[in-house]
């Protein structure tokens, strides 16, 4: 699940499918040791009636985007508070076709990391890959480290 990045950064990725049914599940793994300090959820299956305080987890940020259309299911990603301040999420690259969320990592005068969440529902159709390839050659890495996770149903 969790992946050593840069300076001993923890990051992983779960499919969770339904987030609000294993809060306390997830609350638990994101206490273990090592700390998990990115962690990305697939299959959230949240909507507008779940109030972003109803999914805290102490001493992480949540960073979220429910489904929008037929197909999508959402994603999540709990962000640890002692790194929160190097973390900015990336709309521009989020292409509209291709589920994901995409984040910046730049600890203090250090290379950025573009980490992305992405999800292939298994019923998509075969231009997925069409707008996949796009995205990734829409992102200019400007010598920064790009780092995928998700489920991608291949």
């Amino acid at each position: 699940m969790a992946t050593n990045v840069k300076e001993g950064i923890q990051i992983g990725h779960v499919n969770i499918y339904h987030l609000f049914n294993k809060l306390h599940e997830l609350s638990v793994l994101l206490k273990n040791k090592p700390e998990t300090h990115i962690l990305g959820l697939s299959e959230t299956r949240l909507n507008s009636n779940h109030l972003d305080y109803t999914l805290s987890i102490p001493f992480y940020t949540l960073i979220r985007k429910d489904p929008t259309k037929k197909g999508e299911t959402g994603l999540a990603v709990y962000v640890h508070q002692s790194i929160a301040g190097n973390i900015k999420r990336r709309p521009d690259l989020e292409l509209n076709h291709v589920e994901c969320i995409w984040l910046e990592y730049r600890p203090t005068l250090a290379q950025s990391t573009l980490i992305g969440y992405i999800y292939r529902n298994p019923k998509s159709a075969s231009e997925w890959y069409k707008y996949f390839t796009e995205m990734m050659d829409n992102i200019q890495t400007n010598n920064s480290d790009v780092i995928l996770l998700g489920d991608f149903n291949i």
